[in-house]
């Protein structure tokens, strides 16, 4: 072998060598992420959280495929299985009697349509069931779609024939404030499109949530301005006056409940394990969520100032917290014992009849 040719050997065998630490290095480092994050976000599930059977998690899956926008913007499913039942885009009531004198219409966004729990234990369905164990001849409608604000709850509200006696429900919160500022701000610096581009593209990867996790730390605040925070509210404000304003003139009652959430408490591992994971779709949220919550709050004492029914429901399931039982599946959305304490209190809001 001359000397050309060794050294064309020896080139190639550091090649070779180079190539392969490489690949061993990144799988090295896919496998200690993976560790990584198996040790930070398996927490084991508390005693009273009921696993999803494996049917219904086919079922949901099904489900989350079959949501399609209408024409007005709207989400809308059709969708018959044991638990979940929805008819061009609501949610079925379990319970609903054959002949009823009027109308309780529940409106809201995902945090009502309950898509985390069975038809019978959404709050609803719950409402449903109390009215008649006392006899009420109610019907209960789930008026409610994913991801709807109170504009178009409202706008659902005008297109309903209301009747003397009838009762509408407003339950929100969640989409006027939860997430402004929030869900552009990885797209507002280089690293964080980097990772919104890792995440879309190689979601699989653990180091693809590592990285995310490590630049979300540099990201700027998520608070939103005084700004946008005053405007959302303002909004908000007027659409609850026009919905109460058109429920009055048709000769219903109307009910303003706002939603309670997570922050209203210390939380526990399991909760503290929640809003982490929720934290990496909505990079600083929780920052941003407990910044404009007060002024949130601050709606109602204003709403009942104008005479509108209004309920602040934030630490309506403070007190099973602190008896340790389950209430929360992420920083809004509840289980079936939570949805039962949140619906018992909107029942004794609006009974007696």
């Amino acid at each position: 072998m001359t000397i050309l040719h060794r050294r064309r050997f020896r080139r190639l065998v550091f090649a070779v060598l180079f190539v392969a630490l490489l690949i061993f290095g990144c799988l090295g480092s896919e496998i200690a992420a993976r560790l990584w994050l198996n040790s930070v976000l398996t927490v084991p599930l508390p005693d009273d959280v009921a696993l999803t059977s494996a049917t219904d998690l086919r079922d949901l899956t099904e489900l989350a495929k079959g949501w399609r926008l209408d024409a007005n913007g709207e989400w809308n499913v059709t969708f018959h299985s044991e638990h979940y039942n929805f008819t061009n885009g609501l949610r079925e009531t379990i319970g609903q009697r054959g002949h009823w004198i009027n109308t309780i219409y529940m409106f809201g966004s995902s945090t009502m349509v309950d898509m985390q729990v069975a038809d019978r234990d959404t709050k609803p369905s719950i409402l449903q069931n109390l009215l008649n164990a006392d006899g009420y001849q109610y019907r209960v409608v789930n008026a409610s779609s994913i991801g709807f604000t109170t504009g178009q709850s409202l706008r659902r509200l005008n297109q309903i024939a209301l009747v003397p006696g009838d009762i509408v429900i407003f339950y929100d919160g969640a989409h006027e404030f939860a997430h402004i500022g929030t869900i552009a701000l990885r797209a507002s610096t280089l690293t964080g499109r980097l990772c919104s581009w890792m995440r879309d593209t190689y979601s699989t990867l653990a180091l693809s949530t590592v990285y995310c996790i490590a630049t979300d730390i540099l990201l700027p605040s998520a608070a939103a301005t005084t700004e946008a925070l005053t405007e959302s509210r303002q909004q908000y404000i007027t659409d609850l006056l026009a919905a109460s304003a058109y429920a009055r003139v048709h000769g219903a009652t109307f009910y303003h409940f706002l939603q309670p959430n997570i922050f209203s408490a210390p939380l526990s591992r399991y909760e503290q394990h929640l809003i982490f994971v929720e934290s990496l779709d909505y990079p600083n949220a929780p920052a941003a969520l407990i910044a404009s919550w007060p002024s949130i709050r601050s709606v109602v004492p204003e709403l009942q100032r104008n005479g509108v029914a209004s309920v602040d429901l934030y630490h309506v399931l403070d007190a099973a917290r602190a008896a340790e039982l389950t209430v929360y599946i992420d920083s809004w959305h509840t289980t079936a014992q939570a949805n039962r304490i949140i619906t018992r209190a909107i029942y004794d809001t609006i009974s007696p009849f």
